[in-house]
């Protein structure tokens, strides 16, 4: 069975990165709120809040950093991929029409994201992930298209320069 641009793995994926943000900030909210009943009780020493504190600041930025490296990582092998497979130079106009499709689905999906960061009680801990709420919130569709853009032109400068009867 030929996997070469099977789509569903592309929803798939990108549904897999829209749930890892949305159930990192989720757990962002979540661990705040139990860190900080923990800090109420009485037989914590000193040491152990101060801990809870560090583990405090440093969650949210290491989940943040971790929805940035998984997109950045999608990318990098969608491009990677790219250069391995042979196409036709007819394909590329299937290409800039699916293109065309995965830069609209990103807008939903970054209306998706935009919905769920604007809830009253997530604000104060969406505000807490810059770069996935930059990335999912305002930018998805650009970031789609410079990437399929870049994809296309790989694909298409590829088999020019191989030319139309295959390996030169």
């Amino acid at each position: 069975m030929n996997k070469r641009g099977d789509f569903t793995t592309i929803l798939i994926l990108v549904a897999l990165i829209l749930g890892l943000a949305i159930g990192s900030i989720v757990f962002y909210k979540v661990f705040y709120d139990v860190t900080e009943q923990l800090k109420g009780i009485d037989n914590f020493s000193n040491q152990t809040i101060d801990t809870l504190n560090i583990a405090q600041t440093s969650a949210p930025k290491l989940l943040d950093f971790f929805v940035f490296f998984v997109l950045v990582s999608f990318f990098v092998g969608l491009i990677i991929s790219s250069i391995y497979v042979d196409v036709n130079p007819a394909v590329v106009i299937v290409f800039i029409i699916a293109m065309l499709i995965a830069v609209l689905l990103a807008g939903q999906v970054s209306n998706v994201f935009d919905a769920f960061a604007t809830q009253e009680e997530l604000v104060s801990s969406v505000a807490e992930f810059p770069l996935t709420s930059m990335i999912l919130g305002e930018y998805f569709p650009v970031i789609i298209l410079v990437i399929g853009m870049v994809v296309i032109v790989i694909l298409y400068g590829k088999s020019r320069k191989q030319g139309l009867g295959g390996e030169v």
